[in-house]
């Protein structure tokens, strides 16, 4: 749980029954920049039936950043070791400072029915206030991005998460939105309105012209 909130991945290595660990020589050299240094030089041998057991268990943490260091490796053209499921994971993760924004406009304006139909009989200020009240922080790490729904089903986002929230709900309406990037802030206009959301993602948002439209 710690690790977790440290933003680390725990994989839990268990061999069962009669195992005995042994000096690893160059096994899985590609990993070893991600294990533990106490962790390194041990691998499990299992006995002759394959069903040992052993009474401590070997974590391996993987830290997230590298992980992504190796991934991001295998998305660099021409690369030997290029990886289309690696470049896909990319966007199935949302990290939009590293993707093209066209596949998260598509599916945050055309796929998030719940955000829409929440707010239904509330006027877009209404809409506005209750997000404020909810905490401002997103579901994800880093500069990944929750989509519309996320944000209602959990009842927190960041301001750029909440921002699209409330363009998708307007745009529902046939509202044209604009928005309008400052240093920590995001606005989104409507005929009339202003309505301003504080964010914490480093994320530079392309203009894609006044009304967001597709």
């Amino acid at each position: 749980h710690g690790a977790e909130q440290s933003c680390k991945r725990i994989i839990n290595l268990i061999a069962v029954r009669d195992a005995r660990i042994v000096h690893a020589e160059c096994r899985l050299e590609w990993m070893r920049g991600f294990i533990l240094p106490a962790a390194t030089p041990l691998v499990a041998e299992f006995g002759n039936d394959g069903f040992a057991e052993i009474p401590d268990l070997l974590f391996v943490i993987f830290f997230i950043e590298e992980i992504i260091l190796y991934l991001s490796n295998l998305r660099l053209p021409g690369s030997p070791n290029s990886s289309l499921v690696a470049d896909l994971a990319f966007y199935a993760g949302r990290f939009m400072d590293t993707c093209d924004w066209k596949p998260f406009f598509k599916a945050a304006f055309e796929r998030n029915p719940v955000s829409v139909g929440l707010f239904s009989d509330m006027e877009l200020p209404a809409v506005y206030d209750r997000m404020q009240s909810w905490p401002n922080e997103s579901i994800y790490d880093l500069n990944r991005l929750a989509l519309p729904d996320e944000v209602v089903n959990f009842q927190r986002g960041d301001g750029i998460e909440k921002a699209f929230t409330l363009v998708n709900i307007a745009r529902s309406r046939h509202l044209a939105a604009s928005l309008e990037q400052h240093p920590g802030q995001v606005v989104v206009k409507t005929a009339g309105s202003r309505f301003v959301f504080a964010t914490t993602k480093n994320l530079v948002i392309p203009d894609f012209g006044h009304d967001l439209k597709m």
